[in-house]
């Protein structure tokens, strides 16, 4: 039976009607696989005239995969164009997201290169588009840097729509929602649709587990803590020295740096979330951050026993706290306030551990992203692994026929790429009337 959300491709046989296309940012092929399905379904001829992208291990595997011999380019040292119908571009979204800095069209590497872009359509003039990003960019600069992009395109002559689509509605089980624009040249008296038909029911997690792999390259010691704590208290649960409510787990609450007492839980748990408190950054005379270091003297105004000194000592000796000096804001950058007091502050974070969620069966995956991906688990045959290829392939939507070059960070891949699924919806919706 076919995995839910995932997509199958095989050769088509192409004539003289036939729709060129390119793939800027091309990563591992997310289009290319998703135009392979259209036309496998749709009986439409499309053929690739040049693929694009700067990264070694994408190109690598990209040429693995659809037998190219790209090299890595940066798309503004292009000498030739091919003639093409279809754009298809995923343009970089680190300055365009919410994990990074938000700089938009400012950043002068990444965030132009949707410039370059515009420019080679207004030169070829290509009958459609689709473009990918992160949705942060509909809220980024209160919406005018999606305001200008659409803006000049219309002005070089295509007629545009955008939208937020979501993995989990074509029947990835991937919480994974982008901004697609898709544009179709005004003179075509072709709308610009993409009015996707959403799923019943999302796909779960537990419909793509790979229940073969039983194998872990976890820390044993690590992965029987998390086992004898039961799996009713571990699936499902975030792994991270930070805020999270129920859906949460410390370090402290699993001992994972060495067994500690109730009450020493307890004082941790309040300098979690003292730490975040406005009046702390006003006492050390530093902009507001979410996690400031507390003297000893600022833990007793919450916390006070005899035993306070040396449980925070204890503390740091097991690596639960850290002693540091607070951060101060110079340049747009987080730099530590040499003539501030040294203070405890929780010790790794979101890094505590080489986990940061155990998957829920019944649930759906988070984002993956290129830093996260390989933090994300399951509970398979009674051990708990990261996922494999398959599951990642399964949800994003790559055909499992698909290979990895040698040598490349899988999770890197995955955590970077476009969804075939979701941009096959779109396809169907583009081509509907075409």
């Amino acid at each position: 039976m076919p995995v839910p959300g995932s997509i199958e491709v095989e050769p088509v046989v192409s004539n003289d009607d036939v729709i060129r296309y390119i793939d800027f940012f091309s990563g591992i092929g997310g289009f290319r696989y998703a135009i392979e399905a259209f036309a496998k379904e749709s009986g439409k001829q499309f053929k690739c005239v040049l693929s694009v992208d700067i990264k070694k291990d994408a190109i690598a595997t990209y040429n693995l995969n659809f037998g190219e011999k790209n090299e890595p380019c940066d798309i503004r040292k292009l000498k030739v164009v091919p003639a093409f119908d279809l754009l298809c571009a995923g343009f970089p979204c680190q300055p365009f997201s919410s994990a990074g800095k938000k700089e938009g069209f400012k950043n002068e590497t990444s965030g132009n290169l949707i410039h370059e872009v515009i420019r080679i359509c207004k030169e070829k003039k290509p009958k459609y588009l689709i473009l990918e990003n992160v949705s942060n960019i509909e809220r980024l600069q209160n919406g005018d840097v999606l305001k200008a992009i659409i803006k000049e395109f219309e002005d070089i002559g295509y007629a545009i729509n955008y939208k937020a689509v979501n993995g989990l509605q074509v029947g990835l089980a991937q919480d994974r929602e982008r901004i697609f624009i898709v544009g179709v040249r005004r003179d075509l008296s072709i709308k610009a649709s993409i009015d996707i038909k959403c799923v019943e029911a999302y796909t779960k997690v537990g419909d793509i587990i790979d229940k073969s792999d039983t194998k872990s390259k976890l820390p044993p010691e690590f992965v029987n803590t998390l086992l004898a704590l039961g799996v009713d208290k571990i699936v499902g649960k975030s792994l991270k020295d930070k805020r999270g409510g129920d859906d949460n787990l410390h370090s402290w609450d699993i001992n994972y740096h060495g067994a500690i007492s109730a009450r020493q839980k307890g004082l941790m748990n309040e300098i979690l979330l003292e730490r975040r408190k406005k009046k702390w950054a006003e006492a050390k005379k530093i902009p507001w951050m979410d996690g400031m270091p507390l003297t000893l003297a600022e833990i007793k105004t919450f916390k006070d026993y005899p035993e306070l000194a040396d449980d925070l000592t204890e503390l740091v000796e097991k690596h639960y706290l850290t002693l540091e000096k607070p951060k101060d804001l110079v340049g747009g950058k987080r730099v530590y306030k040499e003539d501030g007091l040294a203070g405890y502050n929780i010790n790794k974070g979101k890094l505590s551990f080489p986990i940061s969620k155990i998957l829920d069966p019944d649930g759906q995956a988070p984002t993956l992203t290129a830093t996260d991906s390989s933090k994300l688990a399951v509970l398979v045959g009674g051990t708990i692994r990261q996922l494999n290829l398959v599951e990642l392939q399964r949800l994003c939507g790559f055909p499992e026929t698909m290979r990895i070059a040698d040598g490349v960070n899988m999770y890197d891949l995955y955590g970077n790429m476009v969804c075939p699924t979701v941009v096959l919806a779109i396809l169907r919706c583009l081509f509907a009337e075409n």
